[in-house]
């Protein structure tokens, strides 16, 4: 999780650290009961968490 977090804070550097945790819980996918997961939100999804607003990169394009 630590990682999607500095993720988000490098591109949203005013976001606090609250709504940083908000953002990755709000976009977690569901998982059963039976499964762990962080803070009851479900498993981390990156992709969800990084849209809108996030351009990973696409193909044919350089980056520095």
């Amino acid at each position: 999780m630590s990682g999607l977090a500095a993720l988000i804070m490098s591109k949203r550097p005013f976001l606090t650290a609250a709504q940083v945790a908000e953002q990755i819980k709000s976009t977690a996918d569901p998982v059963s009961q039976a499964g762990p997961n962080w803070a009851g939100a479900g498993r981390i999804n990156m992709a969800k968490a990084l849209k809108p607003g996030f351009r990973l990169g696409s193909p044919g394009t350089a980056r520095d």
